[in-house]
């Protein structure tokens, strides 16, 4: 099997990412704060991609009313039930959401969606978000799929496309995905299909040989027919380990026939479209495989290609052949993250618990540094645990007066200035209680 598809440039032992990402669960939280702050982190990370790729709907209104919907109450009364209250609140906060997203055409998610635009613990919340809810859009595994492709595979500064070992990636695969209730018998009658189908990709010798011997209508069909049992972790790892073999090899004989990347990808998509004609999932026009989306991505379809048969230990690896989630820490799997947009809804309330307010332990900012800062920041106080944040007011009704650009020209500004005068990276300023600027690892986030 090594032998066989050594020509998909396996990546292995490459780094580490470090992913911190929140717990996850739909029992209603009664735990406290710390749970509170992990629900909210999904649905921040969530709102992220998902007002990228509806941005005339996103979830704007759904978090707007999100804010009205109960979440003072846990500031007045710190309880079992207030917990339970402002979980469900989320919840409800996350499905409208995934509504507005399940709604995005194929052709739209491929216009819109750029996975190099959000963090992988982002990423990895939204797949997990889709998979509990796989089976609400029949475009959903096919996204899952998609999105964790971007994760998973990397192009190789020869032009092919490496996929990450399947260890070292289980975590991510696990976290993002759960346990399905696909049986070991399908998995293995996947397994074999990959396998049969790496064989036949081995012997082939002409580009003409894998189309018109029905070898990549069949891969390409197993893989749409899969619908939700690709999310399955193994599932979907071979499914995609497999697509990255096939995209590599037709490229090598491509280029030994002659044949242009667009020819080559106009004959791919035209076969995607007939098989999705055939299995009812054709509601647009056919958009690439993931595979072929990132060779198409970065240029270098004309790239000369590797040899097939050499071992991967003997091929020089660069920076650009690793995988974004290999070598995660579970470790820090069970520290919540505290950035983002559902935290900034909370921490825009108020709300307290106790006799300390939420993400308590902070340090008022005084009004010199504050003025040093902007004139903009009524008052603001920096949080004492990690990672140190800025948590403000803005004047209202200056605000208000202020364009667009003018707008984002003080969150420029404040961006500029917070690191030298208070040495912190994240900021939420709230005007009223909406937010109106996040600020996070020294990048603007969000500006209103």
């Amino acid at each position: 099997m090594e032998a066989r598809m050594s020509g998909e440039r396996r990546v292995s032992g490459v780094g580490a990412s470090v992913i911190s990402v929140g717990a996850s669960g739909t029992q209603p939280v009664a735990q406290g704060l710390e749970d509170l702050v992990e629900r909210a982190q999904m649905l921040s990370d969530l709102f992220l991609v998902v007002s990228t790729l509806c941005p005339e709907e996103a979830g704007l209104q759904a978090l707007a009313e999100l804010e009205t919907s109960g979440l003072t109450a846990l500031g007045r009364a710190p309880s079992d039930e207030a917990y339970t209250q402002i979980h469900h609140v989320l919840l409800e906060a996350e499905r409208r959401l995934l509504d507005a997203e399940g709604a995005v055409s194929r052709v739209h998610f491929a216009q819109r969606f750029n996975p190099r635009a959000f963090s992988v613990p982002v990423l990895l919340h939204y797949v997990k978000a889709m998979a509990r809810r796989g089976s609400a859009s029949a475009e959903r595994p096919a996204r899952i799929r998609e999105v964790l492709g971007h994760l998973l595979l990397r192009h190789e500064v020869s032009g092919q496309v490496a996929i990450a070992e399947r260890a070292d990636v289980d975590f991510a695969l696990t976290y993002a995905l759960g346990q399905t209730a696909i049986d070991d018998d399908f998995r293995e009658t996947a397994r074999r299909f990959f396998l049969k189908a790496s064989d036949r990709l081995c012997e082939v010798t002409t580009l003409d040989e894998v189309f018109d011997s029905g070898l990549y209508a069949d891969v390409t069909g197993f893989e749409i027919a899969l619908r939700e049992r690709l999310l399955d972790p193994d599932v979907l790892w071979g499914s995609l380990r497999l697509s990255t073999f096939l995209n590599n090899r037709l490229r090598e004989l491509a280029n030994q026939a002659g044949v242009g990347s667009q020819d080559l990808f106009a004959r791919m998509l035209r076969v995607r479209g007939e098989l999705e004609a055939i299995f009812g999932e054709a509601q647009t026009a056919p958009v690439p495989d993931v595979v072929t989306s990132i060779v198409s991505r970065t240029g270098r379809t004309g790239s000369r290609p590797s040899s097939t048969t050499a071992p991967p230990k003997e091929r020089k690896r660069t920076s650009q052949s690793q995988a974004r989630v290999v070598g995660v820490a579970p470790r820090w799997f069970r520290r919540p993250r505290v950035l983002g947009w559902g935290f900034a809804v909370i921490a825009a309330l108020g709300i307290s618990v106790g006799s300390y307010q939420v993400f308590a332990g902070s340090s008022t900012v005084g009004r010199e540094a504050l003025t040093q800062i902007s004139p903009r920041i009524v008052e603001a106080h920096i949080s004492k645990a990690s990672p140190r944040t800025l948590y403000g007011t803005l004047d209202e009704n200056a605000w208000r007066a202020l364009s667009s650009e003018q707008r984002r020209e003080v969150a420029i500004q404040i961006l500029d200035r917070m690191g030298p005068t208070v040495r912190v990276q994240n900021a939420v300023l709230k005007v009223g209680d909406h937010l109106a600027i996040q600020i996070e690892g020294s990048r603007l986030k969000y500006v209103q």
